[in-house]
């Protein structure tokens, strides 16, 4: 059976990893789910320091500014997130590690894409970067689907890439259209797999389990069955609580706190928890990044 006491935790999240932690399982038969969990936060961390690293140094930041920034930041997302992921491992838990470390290893590939292509020389090797960041992407998105959604500014980013390198007459079309084909062909490829993924649980492409989740609360329950949780109106009001949510501050825990509107919490079907209740630009580690801005600014 599969380590965790939610087993419907198993119908709404990608197979991935799943996947590794059989593979290791099968020549490192002590090797737990919790213990990879614990492994992938170390990398996540890694990443994210080389990444902050790669950008500090591709903006020509002052370089004692810039260590101080690294550093200051890394250990405020390691607070963040990983600091609260290893007290749980569940899955749950797991395909948000799965999914943070594979991004981060997208965004830091997808720097060099962009380092590369200032050079303009090697096309091949532009390519190989661009496949692994798809590559990268498709396993984020295999452990948590709604990651599919982070393709989306990479696409952005590369199209105005390319425009401003063919407006200079340094590449053509062609060559951007093949690397366009090499970025994608991973995440269409992982996508055909996850469809087929679904119909053989569920018998639909595009089932992802949610309708089938069980949760503890009755009209959670309803609101997932009748398809609410997945409607425009919810999808506005969840962007609603995610942006415009300002904080208050305590003495005692949980210190930040959030006044939570009518809308938010009210009857059925209500969006969250009053206790989720919280707006993302408070609440993830990595906006913190925001913050450090003035950090690295320089005149």
């Amino acid at each position: 059976s599969f380590p965790t006491r939610r087993s419907f935790d198993l119908l709404y999240h990608g197979p991935f990893p799943a996947i590794v932690w059989l593979f290791l399982k099968t020549y490192l038969r002590e090797f737990s789910m919790s213990f990879l969990s614990l492994v992938m936060l170390v990398i996540n961390l890694f990443l994210l320091y080389l990444l902050l690293r790669k950008i500090s140094i591709m903006a020509a930041f002052e370089e004692k500014k810039a260590i101080w920034a690294r550093y200051v930041i890394l250990v405020v997302y390691g607070l963040g997130i990983p600091y609260f992921l290893p007290g749980k491992m569940f899955v749950y838990e797991t395909s948000i590690t799965f999914g943070s470390t594979f991004m981060l290893a997208a965004q830091l590939l997808f720097l060099e894409y962009v380092r590369e292509s200032a050079k303009a020389k090697l096309l091949k090797k532009e390519a190989i970067i661009l496949f692994f960041t798809g590559l990268f992407i498709s396993f984020a998105f295999l452990s948590r689907i709604n990651l599919l959604l982070g393709f989306i500014p990479f696409v952005g980013f590369f199209i105005w890439n390319e425009w401003t390198i063919n407006k200079e007459k340094i590449r053509d079309f062609v060559g951007s259209w093949f690397l366009f084909t090499c970025f994608m062909l991973p995440i269409c490829i992982s996508l055909v797999c996850f469809g087929f993924y679904n119909v053989a649980r569920f018998g639909n492409p595009v089932d992802f389990g949610v309708k089938h989740l069980i949760t503890s609360s009755d009209d959670d329950n309803a609101r997932l069955k009748t398809g609410k949780a997945t409607s425009i109106h919810y999808g506005l009001l969840n962007v609603m609580q995610a942006t415009i949510l300002l904080p208050y501050f305590d003495t005692k825990p949980s210190y930040v706190n959030y006044t939570a509107p009518p809308w938010l919490v009210g009857p059925f079907p209500r969006l969250k928890n009053v206790e989720y209740g919280g707006s993302l630009f408070f609440s993830s580690p990595l906006l913190l990044l925001i913050f450090a801005v003035p950090i690295f600014w320089k005149k």
